[in-house]
């Protein structure tokens, strides 16, 4: 509530329960971007070449952009495999009202 303190002078809602150690104020724990702190034994050089082609400089920034452009690069490869719903002979019939004399037949009729 605005105006509110807790016993501790603190705002209730960035206070911490006791035994708790996330913040009241976040309304919900999925607000925010997942992230997970892991520990994990990297090829350090491999992290430098990365960081060079990638243009990052710290070891997080480098993996970040690693796995991402290791995501896009599949998505962009599941697009050589899209096969589309209509093929161009599709195209060229439903594009031929617009040079015939006549009106299609889902067009109003104009006065």
């Amino acid at each position: 509530m605005p105006g509110m303190r807790s016993p501790g002078g603190a705002s209730p809602l960035t206070a911490r329960a006791p035994g708790f150690c996330i913040e009241s104020d976040r309304g919900s724990a999925y607000d925010h971007a997942m992230r997970k702190h892991t520990t994990i034994d990297l090829d350090m050089e491999l992290v430098r070449e990365a960081g060079q082609v990638l243009g990052t400089r710290k070891v997080t920034e480098t993996v970040h952009a690693a796995l991402d452009e290791v995501v896009r690069r599949r998505q962009r490869l599941a697009l050589l495999d899209f096969v589309p719903a209509i093929e161009l002979a599709d195209l060229d019939q439903m594009r031929a009202h617009r040079f015939a004399e006549t009106r299609a037949p889902y067009e109003p009729e104009t006065e």
